[in-house]
C-alpha cells in the first residue's frame, strides 16, 4: 500500500515476474482531479501518473511492454529487488509510500 504521512491509503504497488516479463503496476486514488504525480521506485523515476475526474491513476510498466505498458526503466530490473515505491510531486515531496513486501507463490 503507498500510504499519505497520516497513514491514509492513496494507492496500491504490484511487483511481479512472470515467465520472462517483470511488470510494475501502480494505482493511486484520493488525488485531486487533474494532479500529476511522479512514481518513483528506490529513487529510479518510472512515470508520471494524470489523475482523471475521480481522482484515481494508474501506471503499468513492462520489461517487455504490451499494449497500454510503458517500457520498465533497466534500473528497476528485477523487480524483486525494488523495495521502496512513492508518489513525489513536481517539486519532489512524497504524497504517499510503501515498501513492497514479497508474497508467497500461490
Amino acid at each position: 500500500l503507498l500510504l499519505d504521512t497520516e497513514g491514509a491509503s492513496h494507492g496500491v504497488a504490484v511487483a511481479a515476474i512472470r515467465g520472462g516479463a517483470q511488470t510494475l503496476r501502480i494505482a493511486a486514488w484520493a488525488l485531486e482531479p487533474g494532479a500529476t504525480v511522479n512514481a518513483v521506485a528506490d529513487g529510479i523515476p518510472l512515470g508520471t501518473l494524470t489523475a482523471n475526474a475521480d481522482g484515481t491513476a494508474h501506471l503499468a510498466l513492462s520489461s517487455v511492454p504490451g499494449a497500454g505498458q510503458l517500457p520498465l526503466p533497466a534500473a528497476a530490473i528485477p523487480v524483486t529487488d525494488l523495495l521502496r515505491v512513492e508518489l513525489q510531486d513536481a517539486g519532489g515531496a512524497v504524497l504517499a509510500g510503501g515498501s513492497l513486501v514479497p508474497a508467497a507463490k500461490p
